[in-house]
């Protein structure tokens, strides 16, 4: 089964589709946590900066149907961003 069948099936039930935004939430919550450490006092928690890195990559990680490992759209992503 692919990637985009099982997604289909998850949207298509509102529990399976409300448990797995749950799941993402937290592991989004976990990784703007490492994304902000990483960054070393530049940013804080609240800063939304964080956020769209871990979002951009997630993005281009899914789109790439998960061909490489999610840690390297997140290097990527965090170099694409310059935050000063």
């Amino acid at each position: 089964m692919t990637n985009h069948a099982m997604e289909r099936i998850v949207r298509g039930s509102a529990q399976l589709n409300a448990r797995y935004l749950e799941k993402m939430q937290r592991v989004q919550e976990l990784l703007v946590g490492r994304v902000v450490t990483r960054l070393a006092g530049s940013v804080t928690a609240s800063d939304p900066r964080p956020a769209a890195i871990v979002q951009a990559a997630r993005v281009a990680w899914l789109e790439s149907d998960q061909q490489r490992p999610f840690g390297e759209f997140l290097d990527n992503a965090m170099a694409a961003f310059r935050i000063t």
